[in-house]
């Protein structure tokens, strides 16, 4: 039997050939960049896209509020302080918002805001508490069907109700 990473790069290899586009790779967040330079360097052409530019590797492009990239997908880069700055995207076409760590799965087929032990800072903290909800709200348009979280279960139905109890906590 195939081990998870053979089936990884089974089924990202057709849906490249598929496609017939080398993958746009966007890292959401400086800790998820483990893995971007092997997706980079196993597809010629590929575009590696991040957060910020201050990563131990050469990006593409710093993502930014609203831009939209290959396949009708959009950037949504709030105006975070330090790191609580990620990107969610959101994939039209599929009814996706994927979140990054701004949102976790629960476990119950619902939502949670990250741990403020993950973040440093008090402004990191506070923007947390104080802006995320409303970044998530106008996120969250009345087309999304999907909600991934970095961490846990994607959420598939009643995405606006599990987005609205993640957020009044």
């Amino acid at each position: 039997e195939d081990s998870e990473g053979e089936r990884f790069w089974r089924h990202l290899d057709l849906d490249v050939a598929r496609v017939g586009l080398p993958p746009t790779i966007v890292v959401s967040v400086r800790w998820h960049a483990r893995s971007a330079t092997v997706v980079r360097d196993r597809y010629p052409g590929a575009s590696l896209l991040a957060v910020t530019d201050d990563l131990p590797f050469a990006v593409d492009g710093v993502l930014v509020d609203g831009q939209v990239l290959v396949g009708n997908v959009t950037a949504l880069a709030p105006s975070a302080p330090g790191a609580a700055r990620m990107v969610c995207v959101e994939c039209a076409c599929h009814g996706l918002l994927w979140t990054a760590d701004l949102l976790m799965g629960n476990g119950n087929d619902g939502l949670v805001r990250p741990p403020a032990s993950w973040f440093d800072s008090a402004a990191e903290r506070a923007w947390l508490a104080d802006e995320l909800p409303g970044f998530l709200q106008s996120a969250m348009s009345p087309d999304i069907r999907i909600v991934v979280p970095a961490h846990g279960e994607p959420v598939t139905s009643d995405c606006r109700d599990a987005l609205d109890r993640a957020c009044s906590v």
